[in-house]
């Protein structure tokens, strides 16, 4: 499980690094609605993710799927706030 929460939280980290970098700060002058539409899609597209290892985790009997998702839910949460505070 250890793995699966590794490779989340570092896809999670280019995720936000992504949302802010230069190019996409610039597509809208709503700095409010960038806010919101880039902390949409970093929480749409790491849901989607967790998702997918959620259902990979579910054929393996050793991972517990409620610490997983968990974890996998804290992640995103905490993600989607660090973008939040950097914006």
């Amino acid at each position: 499980m250890n793995n699966q929460v590794v490779i989340f939280s570092r896809i999670a980290g280019y995720a936000v690094k992504k949302a802010l970098s230069p190019q996409n700060r610039a597509k809208s002058l709503d700095k409010v609605q960038l806010l919101i539409n880039n902390m949409n899609l970093i929480n749409q597209s790491l849901m989607t993710i967790a998702v997918k290892i959620m259902n990979k985790a579910k054929t393996e009997k050793d991972i517990d799927n409620e610490e997983l998702a968990h974890n996998l839910h804290d992640i995103i949460h905490l993600s989607v706030i660090s973008y939040a505070k950097r914006a």
